[in-house]
């Protein structure tokens, strides 16, 4: 086992002999990195379960490589495994189990870890290994109800600035109490986790503050994708200074990032805050609200710099859809269009699923492409019939060529494309919308 920084690495035999080793190296990392008790046992649950899976399938003297990392608001495992196919069935959320089966009994140790984390990555490591990244977030008390607290004070004069950890947690809980949840992504109802995921580089933040007044007005942001950042606001708090304060928010981070490799600025969570002039429109989704009446929700775009253009995969029945947003937003692009000529796949597929339950949205996105496609997700959408949900999102990467196959499965299956996000993957990604729940009424 070696130490580095806040990571500890370990390569241990397959081996029932060393199943102690490799979860007392988690649970002490975990522990070390500030994990809460339940958080842990969670993730030394999934662990456990995960090296009992592979140790059956493993050739004698194969060994496993793991990494257990500290992300500040979470903890990260890293597992290179020697092990290639799994049956990655387990790791969708409609993964089930029946003790009378035999193929659900020896995929039950790959369910029961993929339960344990809040978030899977899967990914091949050539020749024939594999890698999981598997992540437990740290646990954050919620920002009260909404209501309560000092009213902020009209800014008299302010000076944009990066807020700090107390800032910060004032920001979030004015954010919360002063608009509505459509504009509010859920990281502003636990600000602890918002200053930790600040302070770890995964979101930047800025605020407009009056030395005497405190603060008035702020904004967040995120890298996504290959050159794509998201920002969240601006939030002004009194409506007499929203233009000024949103003007001078919003050329403080559009000139953050000009200095960079992004390439655009995307903002999903409402528009209000944004002058009209400083984006155009992506297109639009559909929520709906609670009378049930259908709304349009824009989703808005900025280019940075230049496009350099680049080479995007698709399938033939996407390319009309491409080639309609390529040109209306000026995007060079050579489409290469892929389809399955018989080629050897993956028995299964791995969808992971996101729950937004403050804005009644769910979002599906490839995690493994495999020949059940179809069937995997008729599962998925028949489970999230019983779910509070109005919103059901399914992205697309342009940029891999197993994704752009999945085209007709999502057609075929009551999804409709709605609009492309350049860059916000390896490639671009498409963005469907669930027909059901409103998209193109």
């Amino acid at each position: 086992m070696t130490v580095s920084g806040k990571t500890l690495t370990l390569r241990v035999p397959l081996d029932p002999l060393f199943l102690p080793a490799f979860t007392s190296m988690v649970e002490h990392a975990s522990r070390a990195f500030g994990m809460g008790n339940g958080e842990t046992l969670k993730l030394v649950l999934a662990a456990e379960e995960l090296f009992t899976y592979l140790i059956p399938l493993a050739d004698p003297g194969q060994a496993l490589d793991a990494e257990c990392s500290d992300g500040v608001y979470c903890v990260r495992l890293s597992v290179l495994l020697p092990v290639q196919p799994l049956r990655m069935r387990a790791f969708n959320l409609t993964a089930r189990w029946s003790p009378d089966s035999e193929p659900d009994l020896e995929d039950l140790g790959l369910l029961l870890a993929a339960r344990s984390v809040d978030h899977l990555q899967i990914s091949e490591r050539p020749p024939r290994g594999m890698h999981l990244l598997l992540t437990k977030e740290k646990a954050y008390p919620e920002e009260p109800v909404p209501g309560s607290g000092p009213d902020p004070i009209p800014l008299k004069s302010f000076e944009v600035i990066s807020p700090d950890p107390e800032e910060v947690k004032v920001l979030a809980s004015h954010v919360c109490r002063f608009f509505p949840a459509s504009e509010v992504p859920g990281i502003f109802r636990f600000p602890g986790k918002l200053v930790d995921m600040a302070a770890c580089g995964e979101y930047g933040i800025l605020a407009a503050r009056d030395k005497g007044s405190g603060i008035g007005g702020g904004m967040a942001w995120r890298s996504q994708g290959s050159g794509l950042v998201e920002i969240f606001g601006p939030y002004v708090f009194h409506a007499a200074e929203r233009s000024s304060v949103a003007r001078a928010l919003l050329d403080a981070c559009v000139g953050k990032h000009g200095r960079t490799e992004a390439l655009g600025v995307i903002c999903r969570y409402g528009t209000s805050g944004v002058p009209a002039e400083y984006m155009e429109s992506l297109g639009s989704l559909i929520r709906r609200k609670t009378s049930g009446t259908p709304l349009p929700q824009p989703v808005l775009y900025r280019q940075l710099k230049e496009d350099p253009g680049r080479w995007v995969w698709s399938h033939p029945r996407l390319r009309g859809f491409l080639e309609a947003q390529y040109d209306r937003l000026y995007l060079g692009r050579s489409i290469q269009v892929v389809e399955p000529a018989g080629e050897q796949r993956s028995p299964f597929s791995v969808f992971s699923t996101e729950f937004d339950r403050s804005h009644g949205r769910v979002t599906l996105r490839p995690l493994w492409e495999g020949a059940d496609a179809a069937e995997n997700l008729s599962r998925h959408m028949d489970l999230l019939q019983g779910e509070d949900v109005s919103q059901v999102l399914f992205e697309l990467d342009t940029g891999r060529a197993r994704q752009a196959e999945l085209a007709p499965v999502l057609m075929d299956g009551g999804f409709e494309p709605r609009l492309v996000i350049p860059h916000g993957g390896e490639g671009d990604l498409v963005v469907f919308q669930y027909r059901k729940d409103g998209a193109g009424q």
